[in-house]
């Protein structure tokens, strides 16, 4: 099923079964955050998919010190994109991790 589709079909399941104890748009937010978060962690993994990839690619050559100071190395510039791929499937797993939807 297309995530279109599934987030459709949640919109239409919440409305469905909202009862008036709350506002519809609070019911029918609580109803989807928990697969936005998942569409937000899929959207970081591609982002660390393809920053690992156009890194590679791209900047081989540049090396960066701790000091912050970039120099010619292709195994520098390639462990530099490796470093900011990791950060992002980081906040990417907290997200799916975080049940009641409420990381930002």
């Amino acid at each position: 099923m297309a995530i279109e589709e599934e987030i459709a079909r949640v919109i239409d399941k919440a409305f469905d079964d909202w009862q008036g104890e709350e506002s519809e748009a609070a019911f029918v937010t609580a109803r989807l955050t928990p697969l936005l978060n998942r569409v937000r962690a899929e959207a970081l993994k591609e982002a660390a998919k393809e920053l690992e990839e156009r890194w590679t690619t791209y900047s081989v050559g540049v090396q960066t010190h701790p000091a912050g100071v970039a120099t010619i190395s292709p195994r520098g510039s390639v462990r530099t994109g490796q470093e900011f791929a990791k950060v992002l499937r980081a906040r990417a797993d907290r997200i799916e991790q975080n049940s009641e939807g409420n990381e930002t």
